[in-house]
């Protein structure tokens, strides 16, 4: 039967090993949970951003609308919704054409 010594110089085997296993668990959490993480708070602040995007873009177009109405056209709707309408499609069509020049740049 072996014994051990508890002596300075032979380090201890329990230590060694709690040591290895603390080591081991670290390096599979930073390989794992870590980025699976650092995704998820992506995934989170970036639906949250797009959430409140889309918010402040309806009643940015609701307050231009009620705006143009009242005050622009003395209550005539035909005309803020022609205003809107042409608004939105030369954005549309400034965007369009963006999407064709970037698509020409990347050979597709």
């Amino acid at each position: 039967m072996a014994t051990f010594e508890t002596g300075g110089e032979q380090p201890d085997v329990a230590a060694r090993v709690a040591t290895w296993v603390g080591e081991a668990v670290s390096l599979i959490r930073s390989r794992t949970v870590d980025p699976a993480a650092f995704v998820a708070r992506v995934l989170v602040y970036g639906l949250l951003a797009a959430a409140v995007g889309v918010v402040v873009l309806i009643l940015s177009i609701d307050a231009v609308v009620k705006l143009l109405d009242a005050y622009a056209f003395g209550n005539r709707v035909w005309i803020t919704e022609f205003v809107v309408a042409a608004l939105s499609l030369a954005g549309s069509a400034v965007a369009w054409r963006r999407m064709g020049r970037a698509r020409r740049r990347l050979g597709a």
